[in-house]
């Protein structure tokens, strides 16, 4: 349910808490299989604490239906930036991922200091948030990913979103989201949505 916080493995920061990132995991894993990752890097920024969302579990129909972690539902395989997307999923996880926006607001970390990044579906699902918040966030952070739902998004975008600084690292030889959805979506940002920050790495 979208009004349903989302459970979570939490990575305490070293010293003392003054921002925040959200990291969404990739189809079919969880929270958990981001940890190692996120304590090879949490030395390097000691006063962050990372919140490692658990994606419920649905039936993923390219999959033939099988049940796994999804942040929203795949109908077909490639052409992630012009077949028909599962534009209902995302709404309702980008829900429950601002429900962890405000509780960090609440917190008292301000929205400047807090980031959201992810993995794959995560990646797709992080900038779908970060783009359509009603949060001024500190900036999105994605790999090996693609800009779900693009005519949807399109609408949905804020306009404080020109200014939020992305950075996109993306494998050469990915097999699972190719190269090109990355090279089309960061199109998309530059061109369509007049993003002006985005660092672009492979």
């Amino acid at each position: 349910m979208p009004d349903q916080p989302l459970n979570y493995r939490l990575i305490s920061p070293i010293a003392a808490h003054t921002s925040t990132v959200i990291f969404l995991h990739g189809l079919g894993d969880s929270g958990a299989g981001m940890v190692r990752l996120v304590k090879e890097m949490a030395p390097t920024l000691p006063n962050t604490k990372w919140i490692l969302p658990h994606a419920p579990e649905m039936c993923i129909t390219v999959n033939r239906m099988m049940i796994m972690p999804a942040w929203f539902d795949i109908f077909t395989s490639g052409d992630f930036d012009t077949k028909e997307q599962d534009s209902q999923g995302m709404l309702e996880t980008s829900v429950s991922i601002n429900i962890l926006i405000a509780a960090e607001l609440a917190a008292g970390i301000p929205a400047e200091n807090i980031a959201i990044g992810g993995l794959s579906q995560g990646c797709a699902m992080a900038l779908y948030v970060g783009l359509t918040t009603e949060y001024k966030i500190a900036g999105i952070v994605c790999i090996s990913g693609y800009v779900p739902d693009q005519p949807n998004i399109q609408q949905l975008v804020t306009t404080h979103c020109v200014d939020i600084p992305i950075f996109w690292a993306h494998g050469e030889g990915d097999p699972q989201v190719p190269l090109r959805f990355a090279e089309s979506s960061i199109s998309f940002l530059k061109e369509r949505l007049s993003i002006r920050d985005v660092t672009y790495r492979t």
